[in-house]
């Protein structure tokens, strides 16, 4: 009898995290995650602006030299 709850708290405690802070590290990576890719959409976005506006700046070059 001893040995089967021996065994379950055994169990207990491998089904713990090994680390104890194991989830706030997953909540680094998602934030870092999300963060790499709004930076990303940024940048992207940032270089459509440039371009329209280097559009904009010939278009009124244009008009009036």
């Amino acid at each position: 009898m001893f040995k089967i709850i021996q065994g379950a708290m055994s169990r207990e405690r491998l089904s713990q995290p090994t680390l104890s802070g194991q989830g706030s590290i997953e909540w680094i990576i998602i934030v870092a995650v999300i963060g790499i890719a709004l930076i990303a959409g940024l940048t992207a976005l940032s270089g459509i602006m440039n371009t329209k506006l280097g559009e904009v700046t010939n278009t009124l070059n244009s008009v009036n030299p």
